[in-house]
C-alpha cells in the first residue's frame, strides 16, 4: 500500500487545450522542459517553480492523469512524503489561473 496525493482542478475553458497537453505529458510521466514550458504558458515563472518541486521530490511518479469534462485529475504516488508533496502542489497550483482546486491524501491498495 502506497500513500497517494490526488489532485483535481478545473481550468478556465479558454485554457482547456493547454491543460489537455499537460495531462498527456503527465500520463507519460514526462516532467521535463515541455511540461515546464506549458506551465509557463499558464503563468510566467510557473515552470521554474514546478522544477523546484521535482528537485524536492525526485521520485515523483504519476500513477494516473485524465482530462475529462473540463477537469484535470492526477494521482501521484507519494510514499512517506505525501503530506509534504500535497502542500508543495497546493502552493504551486493555487496561484495559477484556475477555477477550482482540490488536493487530497489517499492510498493505493495495490502492492
Amino acid at each position: 500500500m502506497s500513500e497517494t496525493v490526488q489532485l483535481l482542478l478545473t481550468p478556465p475553458d479558454a485554457t482547456s487545450k493547454l491543460w489537455q497537453q499537460v495531462t498527456l505529458l503527465l500520463q507519460d510521466n514526462s516532467t521535463g522542459a515541455k511540461l515546464q514550458d506549458l506551465f509557463d504558458e499558464v503563468l510566467a515563472g510557473a515552470g521554474d517553480t514546478f522544477e523546484e518541486i521535482l528537485e524536492q521530490f525526485p521520485d515523483l511518479w504519476v500513477e494516473q492523469a485524465e482530462f475529462e469534462q473540463g477537469k484535470l485529475s492526477v494521482e501521484f504516488l507519494a510514499g512517506p512524503e505525501a503530506e509534504e508533496l500535497a502542500e508543495a502542489l497546493e502552493s504551486f497550483f493555487e496561484p495559477l489561473p484556475i477555477k477550482d482546486l482540490n488536493i487530497e491524501l489517499g492510498c493505493d491498495d495495490a502492492d
